[in-house]
């Protein structure tokens, strides 16, 4: 069993070995899925923050130096072309044109308003051409690359001469179509999960090794590549939260640079440690030498054999998923208040932070939806069948 502080320092070993490749890789995934003002976007965002901290804390000797700071990074922002105001620098007109289409995404949508349409599109029909485009790009470029970026990292912890175009390796072996349509799949499915409110956490985290296993064996199935990375995480899952919090120091740490320390250290120390995880639940030897597969490794046949068997559930797995539901219904519906009233409020019931018709909304799901568990659309459909009716019924 994988401790967070191992699999810490095991990934700090990886990343010391091939540490220029791994930030290559980590600062291309995010240059495609993020877009060029990525880098910008940051900058300006951990300044608002810094601002923000800045005026909470009036008359102190932090506010003071905090405000100097901001004034040196605001007159280096400009200075560098950084910025939408930017006056000097040689890429000043590069970026203006950047920033005026909002990313890849955004030239994109412009072109075809500009080229295609003749400028005949209004606003909407210009987000929605934007919105696909950034689907595309993520699905066939950005999808395709955190695979390659997985292979990275993986044999970066045995391989001390791993090369960055690993990250294309999809694209060498014949099957983007096959991966783009996974990743594609992935996507819809933590968006309809989303719906679900208590499921989105638990699929994260389920769906977390898809990336992994098609790195190792590009070649697995659609069905098998979910069922396997479910099966591996289960149990795991909660110690996978707690890793992702052990990064929030760093994060805020980040925040004092600028988020260059997100580029530079951060995310290459978070993907060498989520390598290691897999590594560890995993088990065996990592026989990434070759890069084409043709079948899964054999410790992995054995765990698809159980998966597919109709889910069963005792009386106390049934109390303690209502107690679960029941307090994440009351966590979401305090962030919403907090979001849109700005004030916390306890939406619970008899000054517990539980809200019943959430768990109540949960038991009845897994239950009656229970017998359509191989129908994924039929199983989308009952919840909303079966949740509305209790929805107004609670609130009658």
């Amino acid at each position: 069993m994988w401790n967070i502080g191992a699999v810490k320092r095991e990934g700090r070993r990886s990343l010391g070995r091939n540490y220029f490749v791994c930030f290559i890789a980590s600062l291309v995934l995010l240059f495609v899925v993020n877009g060029p003002l990525s880098i910008s976007e940051t900058v300006n965002m951990n300044l608002s923050v810094l601002k923000s901290v800045a005026a909470q804390m009036q008359g102190s000797v932090t506010t003071d130096a905090l405000n100097r700071f901001v004034a040196g990074a605001e007159k280096f922002k400009k200075s560098t072309s950084l910025g939408m105001d930017a006056k000097k620098g040689t890429i000043s007109s590069a970026y203006r044109k950047l920033a005026s289409a909002n990313g890849v995404h955004g030239l994109i949508a412009a072109a075809v308003d500009r080229h295609i349409a003749r400028g005949k599109l209004d606003s909407n029909a210009i987000l929605l051409v934007s919105l696909l485009a950034l689907l595309l790009i993520y699905v066939f470029v950005g999808g395709i690359i955190e695979v390659g970026l997985a292979r990275v990292f993986l044999e970066s912890r045995t391989t001390p001469d791993t090369r960055v175009n690993r990250l294309f390796f999809i694209y060498g072996v014949g099957r983007t179509r096959g991966v783009a349509l996974i990743i594609l799949m992935r996507t819809a499915f933590l968006i309809l999960w989303a719906f679900t409110i208590v499921g989105f956490p638990i699929k994260y985290y389920s769906y977390r090794f898809v990336p992994y296993i098609l790195a190792e064996n590009p070649d697995v199935g659609r069905k098998e590549v979910f069922a396997l990375s479910s099966r591996l995480t289960r149990g795991h899952r909660m110690r996978m939260f707690l890793f992702d919090l052990s990064f929030v120091p760093w994060k805020l740490l980040s925040i004092a640079t600028l988020g260059i320390l997100d580029y530079v250290w951060v995310n290459p120390y978070y993907n060498a440690a989520k390598a290691e995880i897999y590594a560890s639940v995993r088990g065996g030897d990592l026989s990434l030498c070759e890069i084409r597969y043709r079948r899964l490794p054999e410790r992995f046949t054995g765990i698809l054999s159980h998966i597919g068997a109709k889910p069963q559930y005792s009386f106390i797995n049934l109390s303690l998923m209502f107690l679960l539901f029941s307090f994440m219904g009351w966590v979401f519906e305090c962030s919403l208040w907090i979001i849109e009233q700005g004030i916390l409020v306890n939406r619970g019931t008899m000054y517990g932070p539980w809200i019943p018709i959430y768990g109540i909304g949960g038991l009845v799901i897994i239950t009656v939806v229970n017998r359509f568990y191989r129908k994924p659309l039929v199983c989308f459909f009952m919840v909303i069948a079966v949740c509305a009716p209790i929805e107004y019924a609670g609130g009658w």
